[in-house]
């Protein structure tokens, strides 16, 4: 259930959408941490998984580029927070490499993306999550997911943070340690879901990692709580986040 000061937010949303699109829109999909349990009105999105009865014509896309400008610009305190993409039914079903769609970041204009492997794992989450803002159940235009399709695609993530771990010329190193809590919660996310095959929330992961991770890493998980809204620099804590990818994806077998 939505909580109560995000409800009419996403209902003005699927109003325009449905003005817009009209039968053409299929269903509209929860996704992310309003479905996953770790939902924070401070730091995170509202997901969503939007599916079409067909590609959308350059008219639509820009008509949806508009509105969703204008949705920005709302007197409300998530207005600007909403991520999603638009997917027609031949592609939504499954994930597959290469396909571009219309896709809407944080903060950002709707554009045409390229969707990445995650987005099999976003899948999963509209599946796991089941919450239809508008449209049959999600199941209807969606593929289950595989636990070896999920572990293959967190193996690949892993891969990408490493390259991350071994940049520390990278800006995003300069952060303050809510960062460094994020690479350390990311980290036992990875590493519980390839142990469980699901996909944790943020909390619980870290929770996880508390208990199950060797010294000195569950240290580290402890304190990702306090971390999160510290906004001191810590070099030598970056360093501690960096090993503790590289290590994880030791544990992991990922090169």
């Amino acid at each position: 259930m939505l909580p109560s000061d995000i409800a009419p937010l996403m209902t003005h949303l699927v109003g325009e959408q449905g003005a817009i699109l009209g039968p053409q829109l299929l269903g509209v999909y929860l996704r992310g941490s309003l479905v996953l349990g770790d939902f924070d009105p401070h730091t995170s999105d509202i997901d969503l998984f939007c599916v079409v009865d067909r590609p959308l014509s350059e008219r639509a896309f820009e008509a949806l580029k508009a509105m969703h400008q204008r949705l920005a610009t709302l007197d409300h305190p998530l207005a600007h927070d909403i991520e999603l993409a638009y997917l027609p039914r031949s592609s939504a079903w499954e994930w597959r490499p290469g396909e571009q769609h219309p896709t809407l970041g944080r903060g950002e204009t709707l554009a045409w993306k390229e969707h990445g492997a995650n987005w099999l794992l976003e899948r999963w989450a509209v599946l796991q999550g089941m919450q239809a803002l508008s449209g049959p159940p999600p199941d209807t235009f969606i593929a289950p997911v595989p636990p070896s399709a999920f572990r293959g695609v967190v193996r690949e993530r892993l891969r990408d943070w490493v390259v991350f771990a071994r940049t520390p010329d990278d800006p995003a190193w300069q952060s303050p340690r809510s960062h460094a809590a994020y690479v350390i919660e990311t980290g036992c996310r990875m590493l519980a879901t390839l142990e469980s095959g699901t996909l944790l929330s943020k909390p619980a992961a870290v929770r996880w990692g508390s208990m199950a991770l060797p010294k000195p890493w569950a240290g580290l998980a402890q304190r990702v709580p306090e971390w999160k809204k510290d906004g001191i620099f810590d070099a030598e804590l970056n360093v501690q986040a960096q090993a503790f990818i590289l290590w994880a994806a030791q544990q992991a077998d990922v090169a």
